[in-house]
């Protein structure tokens, strides 16, 4: 997920999980945020960094503190430390302007509702606020969004001399201001950098009226109010054709082309999971001592004995092992991923009668869509075998056919249960989706965006406030002479609603748009560290989740990711992202290359990007021609860049209740067109081809030196440990192979151990003790792991894996531990065998 990320990782995941769970290295800017929360005075809390497990994008939680008080729109005055109170002009006075933004839409219940503070206001010393006060706060100033007396643009001239400039640019369309433009322009970024200014408020204004008018289903008292609106609206909608593409499919008939050979590359994963060959001749002059660092289990291999070899068998092999001839397995590199470009063709083939554009756009792909118009549709195993043969997919109707109220699943919901959890907020520079412009005013693939903390309550009085502008907006552009509706609307979004508090390091003049990230829920995620942990404060929507499909479920027995037994946010839990209008999650794969769920519950939709995973290496490739790094999740992949790579690109729109399901290693990045909520996790499909992915992608993650977040070795031996996924031939040798090489490295990393010397404990039943992550690269520890303790605290141990440590120091020792010795993981490892008749086994292999 996106995570972001992550994005969370993703994590993302993804897709958001993240969202994008799915999140990154980022650009870092100080805020200064005061948040409060309801109830009494508190002590502030700083917010750990966080990372993010899809996404997409990484948790970013802010170290500044955060006073507590009973207001939830309020923001407590900060007095600068070491500054007399008495001294006016050293003290940062801060205000709050509040706008309003009613209109005759707005029912009597959101009267409460109609403002939220903006950036406070700085003397001109700007003094930095450092220390919490309990000063009275000042009256409210409450001015309109926009006059329209005072402006009155029906009867008088403009004078806004940027709104006239940008009224009279070259075309009548103000969103697509960049298009055809010469290479000269781009040679003056200052330039650029203005347009970007005005180009992302015209286009946050086409989405807040196309919001206010699908809210109130189009309907204009007369003519004249029609044709003021659509001349505005038509004059700012994309010139760009978007071409969203997607091929309706009916499960119980169609089948893939490549439905027995995944994306062609069946004999990709087989050559770095199921590679068998014997063992070369020993080299006496090759023995060498052993090194002051044990390797790493590597998780592709060249296998070099029989996957159902016995446990005493291994152990033998891998005693008469060294460091130089290893008689089990041999360690590999990851080859580069050539795609067979043969299938795209025969997609297209497949779909140039029902998409006629295919014919003359042979770098696209359509998304399968299928209509679910009953529960059982949802269950049915055909569209399970659709799902796991598509790169990404799209469900409509899901939330119809399961009879399910999609409110319950929306951030505003969420918000009215536990208002006081504290979400990552980023804020992007809002502009059309074929696009992406930095605030330098250059082309480039990174993402601008700047990271901040706040109350979810705020973030949903921001949203919502934003979207009664939308309606005021739609009132305006109603009375409006339309010659001056370009100049009207940059005037207003100008003075339209502010962020709820005060964020130091953001420019003013850009029509920002706030993306409420990896929202946990859960009550174990850090978000929910104040909830009462005795309370299900998501049960409501978790629920609803459970009408889902097993193979759906992150949490189900027969989904790889079930067998974690830790909570990876975002990967194996549920995370809901709260879009406003241009809200983008950044191009990622999900954690360790899992399939992705993403469920937009409205009412705005989304835009999505996808490859499939057989151009991974031209992915990777390309992304870092334009410096950017793979695995960061920050850029924003150009449209043209891809086309002129011979890459296959996947583009569609994902409306209200819709579920895409992004499948095993689809590269894919996302916006949002309008206001929506979306819910994202992982899922582990139980096959061969996703486990084998998986491998791989661990393999990258440990070169790559980045985090893998689900720790795929161990994963295979929970669940082997259940007898799990015995039915699938290919996905039992891997599993079994892989385990074969985990007993023969435990067994030669505790002979290092003791040629060493070192102490080694052995804490085989502990599972309550378990360590999954090196405390230095974070990469997965299987078994055994390096201990730095402190004197006797066990408390206090910092666990590494067997290529990291950290010099002991004073009153430090090192050791090791192995959490199931050998006889333990041979127990395991000779249980799991298929109970098929010997034949059928060597007819597998």
């Amino acid at each position: 997920m996106y995570h972001p990320t992550p994005p969370m990782e993703d994590n993302s995941n993804g897709n958001e999980p993240g969202a994008v769970k799915e999140k990154t290295e980022q650009t870092k800017s100080t805020f200064k945020r005061q948040i409060s929360q309801a109830g009494n005075d508190q002590t502030s809390t700083k917010l750990p960094k966080r990372d993010r497990a899809n996404d997409s994008y990484n948790h970013v939680h802010d170290d500044s503190e955060y006073p507590l008080d009973s207001q939830g729109d309020t923001v407590t005055p900060v007095e600068p430390k070491g500054i007399s109170k008495n001294s006016e002009e050293d003290v940062a006075v801060q205000q709050e302007e509040v706008i309003d933004t009613d209109n005759d839409q707005d029912t009597a219940e959101d009267s409460e509702e109609d403002s939220v503070p903006v950036k406070a206001r700085k003397n001109k010393k700007k003094k930095k606020a450092a220390r919490l006060t309990h000063r009275k706060r000042a009256p409210r100033k409450v001015e309109e969004v926009f006059d329209m007396k005072k402006h009155n643009f029906e009867w008088e001239s403009v004078r806004n001399n940027e709104a006239i400039e940008y009224q009279e640019d070259d075309g009548t369309n103000k969103i697509d201001v960049f298009v055809g433009k010469p290479a000269g322009f781009w040679n003056n970024p200052e330039v650029v950098a203005k347009k970007l200014v005005a180009q992302s408020a015209a286009y946050t204004a086409n989405g807040m009226v196309r919001f206010a008018c699908e809210e109130s289903k189009w309907t204009f008292v007369n003519e004249k109010q029609r044709a003021n609106v659509f001349a505005f609206l038509n004059s700012h909608t994309s010139a760009i054709d978007p071409c969203y593409l997607r091929i309706t499919v009916d499960p119980d008939t169609f089948k893939a082309i490549d439905s027995d050979d995944f994306r062609y590359c069946q004999e990709y994963l087989r050559q770095h999971n199921l590679q068998h060959e014997a063992p070369s001749p020993r080299n006496e002059k090759k023995r060498a001592a052993m090194g002051i660092d044990f390797p790493r289990l590597p998780t592709i291999a060249i296998n070099h004995q029989p996957f159902n070899l016995t446990s005493a068998e291994v152990v033998a092999l891998a005693e008469e092992s060294d460091g130089y001839h290893n008689l089990i397995y041999t360690p590999m590199e990851i080859q580069n991923l050539e795609p067979n470009r043969a299938l795209v063709t025969k997609e297209q083939e497949l779909f140039k009668n029902d998409i006629p554009e295919l014919a003359s756009m042979k770098h696209r792909l359509p998304a399968i869509h299928v209509e679910i118009k009953t529960k059982e549709d949802l269950h049915s195993p055909n569209l399970k075998k659709v799902l796991d043969s598509s790169p990404i997919s799209v469900l409509s109707g899901v939330g119809k056919a399961l009879g399910i109220n999609l409110k319950t699943l929306t951030c505003e919901r969420v918000a009215e249960t536990v208002p006081n959890i504290i979400v990552d907020v980023v804020l992007q520079v809002a502009q059309p989706v074929n696009q992406n412009i930095t605030m330098e005013g250059k082309q480039e693939w990174d993402v601008w965006r700047n990271d901040c903390s706040m109350m979810l309550a705020q973030f949903d009085k921001w949203k919502r406030n934003e979207q009664k502008a939308g309606r005021k907006l739609l009132s305006l552009l109603k009375k409006c002479d339309p010659k001056h509706a370009s100049a009207m609307v940059q005037d207003f979004m100008k003075k339209r609603i502010k962020a709820p508090c005060s964020l130091e390091g953001v420019e003013n003049e850009y029509s920002w748009t706030p993306f409420a990230t990896n929202i946990d829920l859960t009550k174990n995620a850090k978000n929910s560290r104040n909830l009462n942990k005795h309370d299900d404060h998501f049960k409501e929507q978790n629920d609803i989740l459970d009408q889902l499909p097993p193979f759906m479920q992150a949490t189900d027995r027969g989904n790889l990711l079930a067998h974690v037994h830790e909570d990876v946010f975002g990967v194996n839990t549920v995370q809901m992202y709260s879009k406003f209008i241009g809200s983008l999650t950044a191009a990622h794969m999900e954690n360790s290359l899992m399939a992705s769920i993403n469920w937009n519950v409205g009412p705005g939709s989304c835009i999505w990007y996808a490859i499939p995973y057989e151009y991974w290496t031209q992915i990777e490739k390309l992304v870092k021609e334009k410096g950017q790094k793979y695995h960061d999740q920050n850029y924003w992949p150009s449209e043209e860049d891809i086309k002129k790579a011979g890459i296959p690109l996947i583009k569609f729109e994902q409306k209200e209740d819709e579920l895409v399901y992004v499948n095993t290693g689809t590269f894919h990045w996302v916006q949002a067109e309008g206001y929506c909520t979306n819910v994202s996790w992982n899922v582990g499909p139980a096959n061969f081809n996703q486990l084998a992915v998986s491998l791989i992608s661990a393999a990258h993650n440990t070169a790559s030196k980045h985090q893998c977040h689900i720790p795929i070795t161990n994963v295979i031996w929970n669940a082997a440990e259940k007898k799990m996924f015995l039915d699938d031939p290919l996905m039992y040798k891997c599993m079994r192979w892989h385990m074969q090489r985990s007993i023969a490295w435990c067994r030669q990393y505790i002979a290092w151990i003791e040629s060493k010397h070192h102490e080694l404990e052995d804490w085989t039943g502990r599972t309550d003790d378990f360590n999954y992550r090196c405390h230095s690269c974070k990469q997965e520890i299987f078994n055994i792991c390096k201990i730095l303790r402190t004197g006797n605290d066990e408390l206090k141990d910092e666990f590494y894996c067997s290529k990291c440590s950290r010099f002991p120091g004073k009153d430090k020792r090192h050791l090791f531990i192995i959490y199931k010795n050998i006889p333990t993981l041979s127990k395991i490892y000779d249980k799991f065998v298929r109970e098929i008749p010997e034949e059928g086994i060597q007819q597998d292999q």
